[in-house]
């Protein structure tokens, strides 16, 4: 496969990883169904090293939890809930990676993903989110679950996780 010798190969992989910051991407143990955990922190999001990287970086910690031979999806929590000190984009500005992270899931990691849970997000914020989901496919889409909150920085997490 040309992707795997190229952009997915496990050297660049592992660069990808070196290169975002720490904990914007991390497995995370099991998940209340048994299915393996990561945690996507957005806000840790950094505009300067671009949307390849970060989706690379994502693509190694899912290929260390699920091997090739391993038939298993994991669920990923992704916590957009800011802090001081991060690089805290604003939404707009990450439209791109998610386009990217869309794209590389649906042609190389089909069927991985068994739920991706977006939380705290604010009832503002919706309508960007709605816009965002209309780059992926309906199923891919169907396996987002949004819970509202409050995205402040120290918010708590929404009951409902």
């Amino acid at each position: 496969m040309k992707w795997r010798r190229g952009p997915g190969s496990s050297e660049q992989l592992a660069e990808a990883a070196r290169a975002v910051p720490a904990k914007f991407i991390r497995a995370a143990g099991v998940a209340r169904d048994g299915s393996p955990l990561m945690i996507l922190q957005g806000p840790r999001y950094d505009p300067s090293i671009g949307p390849e990287k970060h989706v690379l970086a994502i693509v190694q910690v899912l290929e260390t939890l699920l091997p090739p031979d391993d038939l298993r999806k994991t669920t990923v929590l992704i916590d957009v809930r800011g802090a001081d000190g991060w690089p805290n984009p604003p939404a707009h500005k990450i439209l791109n990676f998610f386009r990217d992270f869309s794209s590389v899931l649906i042609n190389h990691y089909p069927e991985r993903v068994q739920v991706a849970v977006v939380y705290p997000m604010p009832g503002i914020v919706k309508h960007l989110w709605w816009m965002i989901s209309r780059m992926a496919d309906q199923a891919t889409r169907d396996k987002f679950v949004v819970l509202e909150g409050t995205g402040e920085m120290g918010a708590p997490c929404p009951d409902k996780l």
